[in-house]
């Protein structure tokens, strides 16, 4: 017993133990929530991320810049923001934007195929992780409870895009979209 008492007294013992201790919690982390490194997410492949690279640098790199870190006053950083967005701002058409930086990017035809979009999101997500393009199943309505809904969406979402669904004017030269 007195030897663990005096290697406990050198100077780096205490820094030893407390970098074993964080290498263990990060371990147990990655065990538990399945994400054991910076990965691509399993439908990602490594063709379809060069083939995304490929056509953010001739499409998207202009504003976001050549490693997607964005350009203040321009366009936002796209590392974290995740395959769900990029899928959301191209497939309605904001993206890519027409003019400069907009207060917000209208709905448009879209520019992209599927593909070269999925592939796009695919780049971008694996630059830094972000929200998935949920699947079938995740947006699924069957045994939804329209009543919460309702109260979901009057307390998030009414104040901008009324009761109606109509949208309106915002402060900034902002506005939110008609939802119906």
């Amino acid at each position: 017993m007195s030897w663990i008492i005096a290697r406990r007294r050198r100077p780096a013992a205490g820094y030893a133990a407390l970098l074993l201790g964080l290498a263990l919690v990060a371990a147990l982390y990655a065990a538990i929530t399945g994400h054991g490194g910076a990965s691509a997410a399993p439908n990602q492949s490594q063709q379809g991320i060069a083939e995304g690279e490929q056509l953010f640098r001739a499409n998207c790199s202009t504003c976001h810049g050549q490693q997607a870190q964005g350009q203040p006053g321009i366009a936002p950083s796209l590392i974290g923001a995740g395959a769900a967005s990029v899928d959301f701002q191209m497939s309605t058409g904001r993206m890519p934007l027409s003019g400069g930086p907009e207060a917000e990017a209208p709905k448009k035809p879209v520019r992209f195929t599927e593909q070269q979009i999925e592939a796009i999101a695919d780049y971008i997500a694996s630059l830094g992780g972000g929200p998935a393009i949920p699947s079938e199943q995740q947006v699924n309505s069957s045994g939804a409870d329209p009543g919460v809904g309702s109260q979901l969406f009057n307390a998030n979402c009414g104040q901008c895009h009324n009761a109606g669904l109509s949208g309106g004017a915002l402060t900034y030269g902002k506005y939110a979209p008609a939802l119906n």
